[in-house]
């Protein structure tokens, strides 16, 4: 876990936050394009029905030894959702906390 909410990474570089579009500014930018690409791949497989579930769908989690576990009783939406998030975190966390938002650099 980061010791901070997530949202501190909302409107950095090319694909934190809504949309993104160009070429990730650094790994923080690039692990949350993963993230992106993680989401549809879970409409693309059928596990969820829509895009909408990414912002409307809560699905069960758990933190064990500070590490987030998603709940086995997690629709297969939820569950989809859940392991994009856990993974984001986690890639995440292999960087400093950044002390400033970067902002994308159209190319």
């Amino acid at each position: 876990m980061l010791g901070y909410t997530a949202l501190h990474y909302n409107g950095y570089g090319c694909y934190c936050g809504r949309g993104g579009s160009g070429i990730p500014i650094d790994g923080i930018d690039t692990c949350c394009l993963h993230h992106d690409n993680c989401y549809e791949k879970a409409v693309e497989s059928g596990a969820c029905s829509s895009t909408i579930w990414e912002y409307i769908n809560l699905y069960d989690w758990s933190c064990v030894n500070s590490t987030a576990v998603c709940a086995e009783k997690n629709t297969k939406c939820e569950a989809a959702l859940c392991k994009c998030d856990v993974d984001v975190v986690k890639c995440w966390g292999q960087y400093p906390k950044p002390p400033k938002k970067l902002k994308c650099v159209k190319h």
